[in-house]
């Protein structure tokens, strides 16, 4: 599906070279297929007509954790488009990558009184599971775990919201804190990635037993899925 959505968009750029929003559909569609410097090469042709791309440029950094050029991209953003939620919430995952908690979580509560000043009120996804990192990451584990529980809430189908939150759970010593908040993510998402993100998130807390009969579970309904045939079971 992605490689006919590339195909289509770089007919559209060589027919319309100076179309610049193709550039950036372009931009977006590689990296989805992981080509992060062509993307980026595109992104970089759109980004002064269409500022947008500042924001694929961001990601495409954060990607490559080149922390420098991504807060580069997303202050042009900002300063092309305004404070909005997007372009905010990738400075606070820059903010939280470099280990500025509170600066995380102070941009989280300020993309919050942005959308409560909008149509519908609607946040971002991983908003919430971005303010759980960094609570996370300060000790305030109990409120981190709220946050995480808020994103899921939120948005049910944020399958990272789930592990983090099985992840913080073990680390206090919740065994079955964790084993609910995994089995809420496949319940909720009966899919074959949430079912390996699971098993992946086994391996990493020490279970191999678990992760290996639940990895044996979901070969069996999906038995084609690449996801699941590249895990062992200690994933």
């Amino acid at each position: 599906m992605i490689g006919r959505t590339l195909g289509h968009f770089e007919k559209l750029v060589a027919g319309h070279p100076d179309y610049l929003a193709a550039y950036y559909h372009h931009g977006v569609a590689l990296t989805r297929l992981g080509r992060f410097e062509e993307a980026q090469a595109y992104a970089l042709q759109a980004a002064e007509a269409e500022p947008e791309a500042y924001d694929l440029l961001t990601r495409i950094a954060l990607q490559q954790d080149d922390l420098e050029h991504a807060e580069r991209y997303v202050d042009a953003s900002i300063a092309a488009r305004g404070e909005l939620p997007g372009p905010l919430l990738l400075r606070a995952e820059i903010l939280e990558r470099r280990g500025e908690h509170e600066g995380a979580i102070e941009v989280t509560r300020r993309i919050e009184e942005i959308a409560a000043g909008e149509a519908g009120g609607k946040v971002p996804l991983g908003l919430f599971r971005l303010r759980g990192e960094a609570l996370a990451s300060l000790g305030r584990a109990d409120e981190g775990a709220a946050a995480f529980q808020r994103e899921i809430e939120v948005f049910p189908d944020d399958l990272e919201a789930y592990s983090h939150l099985a992840v913080l759970r073990a680390l206090q010593g919740d065994g079955p804190g964790t084993g609910l908040a995994l089995r809420r993510m496949v319940e909720a998402n009966p899919t074959a990635a949430a079912y390996a993100l699971a098993v992946k998130t086994l391996g990493l807390l020490g279970d191999p037993g678990s992760a290996a009969r639940l990895l044996a579970y979901a070969r069996q309904r999906w038995p084609d899925d690449p996801a699941l045939r590249g895990l062992g079971a200690s994933s």
